[in-house]
């Protein structure tokens, strides 16, 4: 995480993912993934991080795909991108990951699944 970096609470920033300086993060940061700006928005797979780590190259090209699927292409909607990548026969389980993170994101409030946890004990409610 960068510096000057706002997150917002029930807020979850997944494995390896990484937040560029002075980013306004309201939505979860899923594995794997960048972040910057103000929008909480995935940018692109986290290649770097994943390199320093000696991940294979082919599953890091399985990332980009499942990312490309998942946020760049209008043609599939999250749920049937999500269908898809785990209907594959090769499926790495850092896809699987990155599916399931991104499920549990849109069934959240506001694109945070931890949101739905919040206290309904509030004495002002």
């Amino acid at each position: 995480i960068g510096g000057g970096v706002g997150v917002h609470h029930f807020t979850c920033v997944g494995t390896l993912s990484f937040i560029g300086g002075m980013s306004r993060v309201a939505k979860d940061v899923p594995p794997y993934c960048v972040v910057e700006g103000t929008r909480s928005e995935a940018k692109k797979i986290n290649t770097t991080a994943l390199m320093r780590r000696r991940w294979c190259d082919s599953e890091i090209e399985a990332l980009r795909e499942a990312f490309r699927m998942l946020y760049r292409t209008g043609d599939l909607s999250v749920r049937e991108a999500i269908d898809e990548l785990r209907s594959r026969a090769t499926r790495p389980p850092s896809v699987m990951r990155l599916c399931d993170f991104v499920e549990r994101t849109d069934s959240g409030v506001h694109g945070r699944q931890l949101e739905g946890s919040r206290g309904t004990d509030n004495p002002r409610r």
